[in-house]
This record gives structure tokens, sequence and C-alpha cells, in this order.
């Protein structure tokens, strides 16, 4: 959580975030001293004194003594108000200066220190609401007000008010230093780099003991020009100058934060505490800390103290939301991002913070309204992230997949955009306490969002039938029926309980007829009960009713596509809709990769390049044209695409991978070489680039490069298995395999470390034919982690290439019963059990089809049992389909001519044995094809 508004992705309104948030102002009472028995007067006097001298806190005292002591008057109050404000009490200052305010002092003295103070509160509705509209016949007190209020409505996020406000101020008084850095602040924001820094030395130059000049030329310096040395050495003279500006610590601090430097930034914090220990500031970075050391029990008790006294800041809501987010309190949460959006609906932070929250309490539709505002702009990766997760929740498959490769895409680390959504207890494993908590909160709650919350804990960890329980409280609590059938229906799905699944979706179509998801799960099911008629009318129907829903289609198409269906037809469904949502992406790349696999290049690249006119700087649509333009060899054509990839999505790796590709294909290996580092600049631990780097170096015999590279690697991660995998495949290269072993056993050896180190070395001993070796790794492992499946499965694969089938079947028996998900298991075991001559590879080749609808090798391991199972027709007509997802496949074609000659159908096998004949020798499987030839 950025400290004062942090600087979001895009220049503009990262400078635009910084201007918009004063340093918190949100002080500790005071407590009275004994002044002895002064007159009023004399209080008065001493109080005037001790505020000269700059002891704010000893003039509080003498200020409240003399009104005790019966002075009371206006006079005193506004006294009191600016020693409570020079003090760090804001909320007592706007207290006392309203008090004076309404007791007829002098406006020109009164408002400019409850202006300062409002926005310190961070009341700044309150401030533009009440002082807006008050002009000051003082100068210096009119533009003090008007740069208080620039910068309220720059909090508020209306850009037009705030550049007037600095305007009104400057006319009261033209060298007004504060609004001169506020309009420096606005030039920032606009992008105007230089001539900010221009303004900022000018009033340096007339007023060059200003701290704050210095500050805001460190922000734009680390803004602007990500240059973080000379950012911290502007800060540093701002503290030169001041020690006690809080603005100076606050950024130094959110330096070391986003670095997440934590002793460096304990360290400017115990800097801060020493002189200004009172200041609000001072709490906010302490709870912060608190917060991002995983205290979250003190977090929560700071932000509280924060609330009571601010209850209207953006960054204690900010905070709070994500404190309580953190602990599981969500329907908190939810209330304080929904609260700060309100006040502010600019705030990036909140509106990501609000819809995370949501999709965990299991809203998906609540979370794309507070995204589309930022969605309609330039989304960062989160934002994109949980649009996705929101459009899965809700069933659209597409839209979701667009989100979140476009995400992907984006973020240089996403590790934790694939499990944001877990509940923080229940990730630390304190599951009594978690699951105790939040039915604690569901009893409490009236409007069901802690009920949510409950629910999907209980679903994900698959206690299904208390996940019913939470939607038995949900309904008690005016939930839409829709929403509660829908849950419902999930959780039967979960449960592979098709009839009450089937019966749970009609009845939200009852309730809600326009509900896609309904549909698409009740065609999900018809697909499992082997009706898949049902299923295509079922869209076919949807799309009647709602001729323009372009999902439909997809979802349509994907599924005639499976039926077998020619191209044009599902062609045309896609055409359609990309005609009814011209804006969206996802039609587009399906046809464009429905083209591709069909090897109709020329269309694809035509589909590509109107897709790629009709959303310019789209990432996904280039990527998939620079695709194209490479199966097609234009080459040239596709350098430009992904460069300018590269070009718009300055953050995104993937572009650079994609370049280095095609330089390595037409041998330009410097520029492959330097794209590949560019792109882990970006991202440096993306596996991808470091193979294809690895690949480049090893290539031109760079052996000792690669291994510093690998070792730089293990030190930086212990725990992921690059380091290692590179630094073996070098002693490989060079012959060395005890070296090689050596490093994969050091990498098991390492606690927590990858576990696909055992995995690798097995593989190896195999390569090496160290049989008994091998054999021996693998039983002893999987005798202490027999839950390691993708051992278990690599065990199975070498069990068959030995042709030790009757092992391979026991250990794929295994991999399919603990994953029967896995497409891999189940494809492999229908497979031996067609070699076995064994039943029931049929159902299992299906199950691998129905996962991985669209790999040609499942199709034809299902081919060959239906033919081991006399279905010769059916067996023909998958086989071709086979050969229609990978056409210039010579072995698919193998397998039609044996699956005819099964089928009898002479004159079928004989035309693909002589196109295979013609071949020669460069077919592998020659011979075979002279022997099939010769029975006919």
């Amino acid at each position: 959580m950025p400290l004062r508004g942090s600087f979001s992705d895009n220049a503009r309104s990262k400078i635009h975030a910084r201007f918009a948030l004063w340093p918190l102002a949100i002080a500790a009472a005071l407590m009275l001293a004994a002044c002895g028995a002064k007159s009023p007067e004399e209080l008065i006097t001493a109080g005037k004194a001790d505020l000269a001298k700059g002891d704010a806190r000893a003039a509080v005292v003498q200020f409240k003594s003399a009104l005790q002591a019966g002075q009371e008057s206006g006079e005193t109050r506004l006294l009191l108000g600016e020693a409570l404000l020079a003090a760090g009490d804001a909320p007592g200052a706007v207290l006392e200066l309203t008090r004076a305010l309404d007791a007829q002092q002098p406006a020109d003295r009164v408002a400019p220190l409850l202006a300062r103070a409002l926005l310190l509160t961070g009341d700044y509705k309150k401030l533009t609401g009440n002082l807006g509209s008050l002009t000051l016949k003082d100068p210096a007190a009119q533009a003090s007000l008007q740069a208080s209020l620039a910068t309220a409505w720059g909090a508020l996020g209306n850009k037009e008010r705030t550049v007037q406000a600095i305007a009104a101020s400057l006319v009261a008084q033209p060298d007004y230093a504060p609004a001169r850095l506020l309009s420096a602040r606005v030039s920032a924001g606009q992008g105007r780099f230089d001539e900010a820094l221009k303004t900022i030395e000018e009033v340096s130059e007339k007023n060059p003991k200003l701290p704050d000049a210095w500050h805001l030329k460190g922000e734009i310096l680390l803004v602007a020009r990500n240059d973080k040395p000379a950012a911290l050495a502007a800060f540093q003279k701002a503290l030169e100058i001041d020690p006690r500006s809080v603005a100076a610590h606050l950024s130094m601090i959110g330096v070391h934060l986003r670095e997440r430097d934590i002793p460096a930034m304990k360290a400017q914090f115990a800097k801060l505490k020493e002189v200004q220990g009172s200041h609000p500031a001072t709490q906010l970075v302490e709870t912060q800390i608190a917060f991002v050391e995983g205290d979250l029990k003190k977090a929560r008790e700071l932000v509280q103290q924060l609330l009571r006294r601010a209850p209207d800041h953006l960054t204690v809501l900010q905070l709070a939301g994500a404190i309580e987010g953190q602990a599981g309190s969500l329907v908190l949460a939810e209330s304080h991002f929904s609260k700060a959006l309100a006040l502010n609906p600019g705030l990036t932070l909140a509106r990501q913070g609000l819809a995370q929250v949501q999709l965990r309490l299991n809203q998906p539709l609540k979370a794309l309204e507070a995204l589309q505002p930022a969605l309609a702009g330039a989304p960062n990766a989160k934002l994109l992230a949980l649009a996705g997760e929101a459009y899965l929740r809700l069933n659209d498959a597409a839209q979701a997949e667009a989100y979140f490769s476009r995400a992907a895409s984006l973020a240089p680390d996403n590790t934790q955009l694939q499990t944001a959504l877990a509940l923080s207890m229940l990730s630390r494993g304190e599951t009594v306490a978690a699951f105790q908590d939040l039915e604690k909160i569901a009893g409490a709650s009236q409007d069901g969002y802690a009920d949510r919350a409950l629910f999907a804990a209980r679903l994900k960890r698959k206690e299904y039938d208390a996940a019913l329980r939470a939607l038995d409280g949900m309904a008690k609590k005016g939930v839409a029926e829709a929403t509660l059938q829908d849950l419902r229906g999930r959780v039967y799905l979960t449960k592979k309980d098709m009839p009450a699944a089937r019966a749970a979706f009609e009845a939200v179509l009852k309730a809600d007829p326009s509900s896609f998801a309904a549909t698409s799960n009740l065609a999900a099911i018809d697909l499992v009960e082997k009706r898949p008629a049902d299923a295509l009318k079922r869209l076919e129907a949807a799309i009647e009713t709602d001729p323009r829903n372009h999902v439909a289609r997809m979802a349509l198409a994907e599924l005639r596509l499976q039926n077998g269906e020619s191209i044009e037809g599902v062609r045309k469904l896609l055409a359609d809709a990309i005609q009814l949502a011209p804006g969206e992406v996802a039609p587009r790349l399906q046809l464009i990769e429905l083209l591709s696999r069909k090897q109709q290049l020329k269309d694809a690249l035509a589909v590509a390049q109107e897709a790629a006119a009709a959303l310019p700087n789209e990432p996904l649509i280039l990527d998939a044209l620079g695709r194209v333009q490479m199966e097609t060899g234009s080459v040239e054509q596709a350098i430009t695409t992904f460069r300018q990839i590269a070009g718009a999505s300055q953050g995104s790796a993937l572009p650079y991978v994609r370049l280095a590709d095609v330089y390595r294909t037409v041998g330009k290996r410097e520029a492959a070489e330097s794209s590949l580092r560019r792109a882990l600049e970006i991202e440096p631990n993306l596996a991808e680039a470091q193979s294809a780097l690895v690949d480049l170096m090893l290539g031109a015999k760079r052996h000792k490069e690669v291994l510093d590279m690998a070792r730089m690697l293990q030190q930086r991660r212990p725990q992921a298995i690059e380091g290692y995998a590179i630094e073996a495949l070098v002693h490989a290269r060079e012959k060395q395999m005890d070296a090689a072993l050596a490093t994969y056993r050091k990498a098991m050896a390492i606690p927590n470390g990858p576990p696909e180190a055992v995995r690798m070395l097995y593989t190896a001993l195999v390569n090496e034919g160290r049989n008994a070796e091998a054999d021996k790794l693998a039983q002893d492992w999987l005798k202490r982690k027999p839950e390691d499946m993708a051992l278990e499965f690599q065990v199975a694969s070498v069990a068959l290439t030995r042709g030790n089938f009757e092992e391979a079947e026991t250990r794929l028996r295994r991999v399919v019963d603990a994953r029967p998900t896995n497409p891999l298991g189940l494809n492999n075991l229908a497979w031996v059990l067609v070699e076995r001559g064994k039943p029931g590879a049929v159902e299992y080749a299906k199950r691998a089809v129905e996962l991985l609808p669209t790999n040609p090798a499942m199709v034809d391991t299902l081919a060959l049992a239906l033919a081991a199972d006399k279905q010769y027709d059916a067996a023909l007509a998958t086989q071709k389909k086979a050969i229609e997802l990978a056409p210039n496949s010579r072995g698919l074609k193998l397998n039609l001519a044996r699956i005819a000659l099964q089928a009898g159908d002479k004159a079928l096998a004989k035309s693909e044995l002589q196109a295979l004949d013609k071949l020669g020798t460069t077919f592998p499987q020659h011979a075979e094809v002279k022997r099939l030839l010769s029975s006919l």
C-alpha cells in the first residue's frame, strides 16, 4: 500500500496520484498540564510566546488553560486551533478553528488554517464544500486558501477545478511557492516533466530553504526517469533543510517499501519517529510495517485508531480495506474500499481491492461493475486478472481467457495473480479459527456477504454439504434466487451429481431466462451425459433468444467443431460473433486459431490483419498476427509486428521472446540474444526466455557464461529448478554426467527444494542406462512421497518405452485414480489397454479427448481404441478428425490405413499407403508401409 497515493502504471496518473494526497494528519490527544495560578491574559501571552518559539504543545496547554480559566472568546479558539495544527492534532484544529469562524473571527486569519487542517484530516469534500466559494481580501491568505482547495480538488479527482484553484492562487500572489509547486505537479501529471522540473528550479532559486521543492523534484525523478539514487538524494536534501519534513520521510519509506527493502524502510521509519513521534503519518507507517510483516492483529488495532480519528481519509480507508481483506473480514474490507471510491472514483488501488473482495465473496457481477471504469481506460495487470476471474466465475471462459492472457502479458511476476483469492487464514492452515470467524460474521451479517465467503471456503476445501448449508443461510438474507441456484449448481457439478446440477441450473433459467451462464452449464451437462445434440440445440436456442450474444456463438462454434462439423459453418459462426462484437478480442483470436490449426494460413493471416486494423495496439491480436506471419514465412513483417507489441506493452516480456524466435529462425543470433536479455530484464524468472537464452549460448560454446548464469539463478531462487537444470545441462553437454547428476542431487538436498529435481535425476539416470539406480531412486522416493503423481507418471512412461505394459498399466491406473482429470494419464492408460487387448480403453480415451478435444494425438488414441472395440465406422471418422487437426502428420495417416484394413476398407487403406510409399525412406516407418501394401 503506497504511503501517499502511489504512482500508477501511467506516468500522468502516477504524478497526479501523488499530487492528490498530502501527508496524513491525525494526532494523539494532548494531556493538559497544570499551569499554576496565572491569569487568562498571562496564559494567552505565554501561549503566543511558546508558539513563536515553535513549542506548539506547550502553547496548546496554555490556550486550553486560558479557556478553562474563563477566557472564552473567538480569538482564544483561533489561537488554540493554530497551536493544535502546529502540534499535529488536525481533528482538534478543525474543531477549534470552526468555532473561531463561527465566532466571527476574521476569515482571512481562520480560513487558510482551517483549510490546511481539513486537508490533513482528509475531509476534502468538507473543505471544498464549506470554503470553496470563499474569497479572502488578504492576497497571502487567498493564495494559501486556493492552494489548499487545489490540493483537495486533486484528491477528489477533479482536474478542472484543481487547475482553476491553482490559477486563482497565483492571481492572488503570483510567486506563491506552494501554488507554483502544485502547478509543477500538474505539468508532471500531463507528462511535461522538463517543464515541471524547470518550475521547481525557479521556485528553489527564490526559496532555497523550501523542502517541498526538493521533495517534488525527487518524486518526478523517481517516476519520469526511474532514477532512484537521484530521487533519494533529493529527498535527503529536503530532510537536510527540514529534518522534520514528513513528506520527504514518507517518500523515502515508499521507495524502500516498493523495493521490499523492509530493513531500510524500518530504519527510515525510526528516523521519522525520532523527529515526528506524534505525527499521524508515523502511526500510518507503523501500521503499514505491521501489515507488511504479517502482524495482522497489530495492523488492525492501529488502523482502527486511524479510522476513528480520520474516518474519511483515502489512504487510511485503502489501507484498512487491505488489512481487513487479508485478515478475512471481507464485508468490512468491502465497506472500506467502497467508501474510498465514493470519495474518489479514480483510486485504482481501491477499485482493485474492492473487486478482489467481491470475487472472494463470490460476486463476479459486482466485481465487474467495480472494475468497469478502470477497464475502459488503461488497466494494469491485476485489474485485468480480476476481470478474468469474474468472467470465469460467470462461466464465460473465452472472456476470462482473454483477460487472464492480457494480465499475464503485462505482469513481470505473475505467480501471485494465479492465487490471490484464497482466504488468508485458511491459506495459513488456521482452518478451525478461520471457519469460526467466518461463521460468526455470517451469523451477524444481514447482507449475505460473509455467507458467500463461507460458501467459497467450504467449496474450496471440498466440504460440499457444508457449502450447501451455507447457501441455506444465504437464502434467508434476501440473496437472489438465480444466484443461489447458480452456486448450488456449481456444488453439484463438483460433486458430479448431474441430475441435481441440471435441476439447479434449470431453476436459474426460470428465475433469469437470459442467464447464459446457466445455459452454458446445462450444455456442459448435456455433453457429460452423452447428449451432444441437446447441447447444440441449447446453444442455438440461446442465440435465437439473444441474437446479439457473441459469446454463445463462440461456444457453439467450438462445440460444432468438436462434433466434426465443417470448418465453413464454424467459421461463419465466429465471423458473426466478430460482427456482433467488433471490439472484442476473444472471437477474433478464436477464428485466427481455428484457421491456423486447419492450416488455412492465408485466411488466418487475412483475419489477423483485419483484427489488427480494427483493434490497433491490442497485444493479443498483434501477437496472433505475428505468429501467423511467422508461419507464412513473412519474417520481416513478423519482426515489425512483435516490435510494435514491445512498444505498446512496455511491461511485457512476451514480445521480446517472440522476436527472439523470429531472429533465431533467420539466423540472427545476436539480435535473438539481445531480445531474450531484454525479456529477462522485464521478467527475470521467465523460464521460456531463460531456456532459449541458454540454448543460444550453448550453441555458441559459451559454457562458462551459462554456468555463471545458472549459479546466479541458484543464489537468487534456491527453491526453483531453473538454475540447477541449466547447470546440469552444461555438464551434460561437456560429457560430465557425474557432475550433472550431482547437480540434481544438490537440488534435492535443499530444504523445500524444487520438486522437479527428482524427476530430472530419474530421467538422467534412465538416459545414461543406469536403470537399476533409476528404479531404486523412484522406488525410494515414491515410498516416502506416494502422492507424487508426476514421478509416478514418469516411471509409467519409462515402463512403456521398455515394453513393460503391465507395470505401466498399474502405475497409470494410480495416476488416473489420483488425478481423474489428467488427460495424459487417461490417454496413455487407454493406449496401454489397447496394446494389451483389455477392455475400458474407449472410456479412458473419450475422457482424455473431452479434456483436450483439439489434441490430435489423443483423438488418434480414441480412434485406435474404437477400432480395437470393433467400432470401425466411429474409429475411421475419429481418425479422420485427428488428421484434420494435424494434416501433415504422416503417423496419423498410417494409423488411418491400419484402421481401414481392420474395417475391411481396402480402397481407403491402399490410397493412404500408396501416398506414404511415395515418401520412400524419408518416412521412418516406410518398411511398415511396404509390409501393409504387400498384404493387400
